[in-house]
């Protein structure tokens, strides 16, 4: 039996994304996301750090592809990140969570990335000096 084909569009997403915005063992920072990675360990898989995360390799994905299903399913994705967020705005304790805060910021980075429509590979620094990584 093969794995669903959203599965594995899921699972390339989740490392895409941790390759192109967090280190990976490298000892080189890449941007300003390396706080991604404990927050996210442990978190449940369909929840709504895991979402953004899927989005945002998801849109890298379809960048490098020019695959619009791809790009649907990002946009899906982005979708569900949101609405689970403001369910989750109206619990006091899960507001205050380092997954909300997380959450929040991956999500800026899609709406950067998307109204830009320019690679969201970028330190927030960057967007403050009006430049865009490289």
């Amino acid at each position: 039996m093969f794995p669903e084909p959203v599965f594995i569009l899921e699972a390339t997403a989740h490392s895409v994304f941790f390759a192109q915005y967090v280190r990976i063992s490298t000892g080189r920072c890449k941007t300003d996301y390396e706080f991604v990675s404990p927050v996210y360990s442990g978190k449940n898989a369909d929840g709504m750090l895991a979402d953004i995360i899927s989005a945002l390799g998801m849109l890298f994905l379809e960048r490098q592809t020019k695959d619009r299903s791809v790009k649907l399913a990002a946009a899906q994705y982005y979708s569900r990140a949101l609405r689970k967020t403001q369910a989750a705005l109206g619990s006091p304790e899960r507001a205050k969570s380092d997954e909300m805060l997380t959450t929040v910021s991956l999500l800026a980075l899609h709406d950067v990335g998307v109204a830009h429509a320019v690679p969201v590979r970028y330190a927030p620094a960057d967007l403050l000096k009006g430049g865009y990584g490289r």
